[in-house]
């Protein structure tokens, strides 16, 4: 089985390629982001956060607001929030990779904003790296809701410079242009990998 690893710094595009990857319904996409999402739902792991202070969870919910004001306080608030749902995310992750290995998938991807910080790259085969110029990443932050400047700003200082990320690359995707030559590009590189794969 191919593993391929899709990372990229916030507002590059990663979830447009992710979006367009999903569209040809042939490869099974471990998406991080959305599986933190569920994690939020799952009472075992809400009853850790709340370890942590309690006005993160209210009526069995996470608190977004909470949760922000929580994660701008200090960085070491950031490494416990994450030494609770690192290890539930890597068991989904192991999950995932070992239930398409059983079925005989060929080729699937890992979707992790975060891949190259936390050091997973054993873990791909091949990884691509999504980037777009800084200027149309600033516009999409800009137009990004629900996340205040100050977070936007932390979450970016969790992450590699775009130009370090590249240096882990097997494929850049460029999503600066349009769609359509995002798709060219994906389709190239899935050409390439099922070729050599």
């Amino acid at each position: 089985m191919i593993i391929v690893g899709i990372t990229g710094s916030m507002a590059m595009g990663k979830s447009t390629l992710v979006t367009l990857l999903k569209r040809t319904r042939k490869y099974p996409i471990f998406d991080a982001d959305a599986e933190i999402k569920k994690l939020y739902l799952m009472s075992e792991v809400l009853k850790k956060i709340a370890t942590l202070t309690p006005e993160l969870v209210q009526d069995g919910q996470i608190q977004r607001a909470a949760l922000s004001k929580f994660i701008l306080a200090s960085p070491r608030n950031i490494l416990a929030l994450e030494a609770i749902l690192y290890p539930e995310l890597a068991k989904a992750r192991q999950d995932f990779l070992a239930k398409n290995k059983r079925l005989g998938i060929k080729l699937v991807f890992l979707d992790i904003p975060l891949l190259i910080e936390k050091q997973m790259q054993a873990l791909c085969d091949y990884i691509v790296v999504v980037q777009c110029p800084e200027w149309l990443q600033q516009k999409r932050l800009d137009w990004r809701h629900g996340q205040s400047s100050e977070l936007k700003k932390l979450l970016l200082q969790q992450q590699l410079p775009p130009s370090d990320k590249v240096k882990h690359a097997d494929f850049v995707v460029q999503t600066g242009l349009n769609r359509y030559y995002a798709k060219r590009q994906l389709d190239t590189l899935l050409k390439m990998i099922l070729f050599h794969g």
